[in-house]
This record gives structure tokens, sequence and C-alpha cells, in this order.
């Protein structure tokens, strides 16, 4: 392991990953394994085109050139898809049993939550392909779909393509095919999520299913009418529960029943409602744990303006799935060198660290100069940071580098201690 080189490390990974795959088949023009190497490399890299990107490996001297035709058609292969589906999802668990080995779980410290895997759901899109056809109204239709990040250790998944019919699919409609009544999962699961995602009669046969519920938290949509409102308890004296000023059993004309809670932020005295269907968690640790949904959306930034992966990279649905597969495995291979690698060398993001104490420290003396405070919760630091730019460079740039990876562990050192 030690002298091996970026590059050959990741190969080795993604070969492993190969090896659950039903999919997998013999290929002489492109093998399977080449065919996973170029989709992660391409993420890596900042390529404008699939032309673009092929024109880089036939110019380098590290790889071998693909010819032109024989890369578009793995891209629209349906069997490369379903392969690659599957070592995304082989990878994604694979890392999360090395994150549970090297202890990463960012909500260890509320016990209460210990029966509960967390999770964050949502839609992320990327621009129409250069050759895509007009839709119906003549307009050119942005292609994505819903993605979901681990937030105990950061992984992310590409969940489901929604966006490849006439009329646009709906995410709640895909997440609710995805993740049917029939869905089975090791452990309950809380989901945070867009307003946009809730259906009452949804979540209220979800938290029931037979082998581990699932939770929802999101925030209440102004249109909603319960039909019935009736006053709960709670423990106003636990530090956890600062800012709430109520919980409610609410029912809706769907027969659905949920959890209202009412919070209104010691910071900023802005007034949020939330609907749940956990009861055993303090409303407060709730209307924190909905905070940390936004995570997701910085890792949707990563995609966008770290990794440039603005735009689809051909026109249909096959591709569009081999893209989200590729991106997120690249996610997860470029968090496992952080979280796990790199940790266990003690290298961590440094400067990530300082600047989140310095903006926690101006907050809270900004909120005291009010006659104001900064919820308990929100003080206590936490490592979901986004993925810094300088680490990501310096990963790409290092990438086709022969130089062993043990002699570019200072480097990256640097590039998470400092800003340049």
């Amino acid at each position: 392991m030690e002298n091996q080189t970026l590059k050959s490390e990741i190969r080795e990974i993604l070969e492993q990953t190969l090896g659950y795959s039903r999919s997998a088949r013999s290929c002489d023009k492109l093998t399977d394994l080449d065919c996973l190497e170029t989709h992660v490399s391409r993420v890596l890299g900042k390529y404008a085109s699939g032309r673009d990107y092929l024109q880089s490996l036939e110019d380098g001297t590290e790889s071998e050139s693909i010819a032109r035709a024989t890369y578009f058609r793995a891209l629209h292969s349906k069997r490369r898809r379903d392969m690659i589906s599957e070592c995304e999802d082989a990878l994604y668990k694979v890392l999360g049993s090395e994150m549970a080995f090297s202890k990463v779980d960012h909500f260890k410290k509320f016990p209460e939550l210990d029966e509960y895997d967390i999770a964050s759901f949502d839609g992320h899109y990327r621009k129409h392909a250069c050759h895509a056809p007009r839709d119906d109204n003549g307009k050119y239709r942005a292609v994505g779909g819903i993605f979901g990040m681990n937030m105990r250790n950061g992984l992310v998944q590409s969940i489901v393509t929604t966006d490849f019919t006439v009329s646009k699919t709906n995410e709640i409609k895909a997440f609710k095919k995805r993740f049917g009544t029939s869905f089975t999962q090791k452990r309950k699961m809380i989901c945070l999520l867009d307003m946009a995602y809730w259906d009452g009669p949804y979540w209220q046969e979800a938290k029931t299913l037979k082998q581990n519920g699932m939770y929802v938290i999101t925030l209440m949509k102004d249109s909603l009418r319960p039909t019935e409102e009736v006053a709960l308890e709670f423990d106003q004296k636990h530090p956890y529960n600062v800012g709430v000023e109520s919980v409610s059993e609410v029912t809706f004309k769907s027969g659905a029943i949920s959890t209202k809670i009412v919070f209104r932020d010691p910071e900023t005295k802005a007034k949020y409602v939330y609907l749940t269907t956990l009861s055993k968690v303090h409303p407060g640790l709730v209307a924190h744990l909905y905070l940390h949904r936004w995570k997701i959306e910085k890792v949707f930034d990563v995609f966008k303006n770290k990794l440039y992966e603005q735009k689809t990279w051909a026109d249909s649905e096959v591709s569009a799935d081999v893209q989200a597969s590729a991106i997120a495995m690249t996610y997860n291979l470029l968090l496992r060198k952080q979280e796990i690698v790199l940790a266990a060398e003690g290298i961590l993001e440094i400067k990530l660290v300082k600047k989140q104490k310095e903006a926690m420290a101006k907050r809270v003396e900004k909120a005291k100069a009010k006659g104001r405070s900064v919820h308990p919760l929100v003080i206590i630091p936490h490592k979901l940071f986004q993925m810094s730019a300088q680490f990501i460079r310096h990963f790409r740039n290092k990438l086709n580098s022969t130089i062993p990876w043990r002699d570019l562990i200072p480097g990256f050192e640097k590039a998470m201690a400092f800003y340049l």
C-alpha cells in the first residue's frame, strides 16, 4: 500500500467493487475496470466535453487512448449502467464499514439517536447535454435526480433519476417509488427532507415498516391545515429544547398524524414550524437535525463548482445514471482519503476547523450584543465540513503522479492546513 501511487490505489478499490457486480462482463475493447476508471477520472478532471476528455487521454503519457465510438457506446450501455450502479452501491457499503471501524460518526454525541441512521435526500440537476433536443415547449430541460447523504459519515448515493418523461417526474413520486412500503433496511432511518417531500399518508405508513421504519423531519408548508391539533408536553428545562415554543399532535384530512414543533431561533428570533413522525426525540434536537439537511446542498456545490460537473455527459437516461453514479463514487473516494487514510496520519482540515471556530465566536459575540444567544446545540463543534477546493485540487493534480502515496502525504497536509 505504501508504495502505491494515488491512481493505482483508486484502481485497486474499483477492482474490489467490481467483484460485487452481477452485471460485470469480459470486454476486450474497454474492460469494465477501465470503464469505471475512466468515469472516475473524468469527474476528477476538468473537461468541457467527452471529446475533450478523450483527447486528454490521446495526448497524455500516463493512459492509453480510447476510441470515441467505444467510449460513447459504453456511456449509453444499459449493461454498463447496471454495472457501475452495483459498483457504486458496493463502494458505499464497503466505505461505510471502513468508516464505522474508524469510528467516524458525526452524531455520536447524541446517544438518544444511536438506534437511527440519519440521511438527507434532495434533487440535484445539471445543464442539458450539448446535443439535447428541446421539449414540447421548445425549451431545454435540466437533467438530474435524487441523491442521498449519510449524515453520520458523509457518504453520498445516487438514488434515482427523475427527469426523463414528457411531463417532469415529481421528486416525491420518484422517492416513494424508490423507498416503497416493501422497502427493508437494517436500522431505523431519520430522513431530513425539503417540505416538497411531505406526503402524510406515505410517512404515516413508512414509520411502521415491518423491518425498521423511516421517519421524516421537514418544514411545514403554510398551506397545510390540520383538522385537529392537540398540545403535547415536553421538557422545557432541557437545554436541547431552548427555543421550542410548542409541541402538538396534528391530524390531517387524509387521516395522517404527525408531530408539529414550533421553534424560535434564540439567535435570530426567526420562527420555524417543523413536521416529524419522530416521537421519542427532544423537539429541540429535531429542529437541530433539520439544520443539518443543508449539508447535502454543500455537497451539491462541490459537485458543481469543485468537480465541475455542471453539464450532463450525453443525452439519455442511461448516460445520466452513469454520470450520477460516477459523481457519487468519486466524491466518496475523496471522502475516504480525508476521513480514513489521512485522518489515520493525524492530518485534518485544520484550516476549516479554525474557520469554524472563528465564525462561531463571532456569532456568539454578535448575539450577545443583541441580548440574544446561540443555541447550545449549534455551538457543539462538528466535522461535517464542505470539502475544501484545495484538497480536491491537490488530489486532482497528483492523480497521475508516479510518486508513491507515502511521499504525497506532506503535500496533502499542507493543502489541508493553510489557505493559499
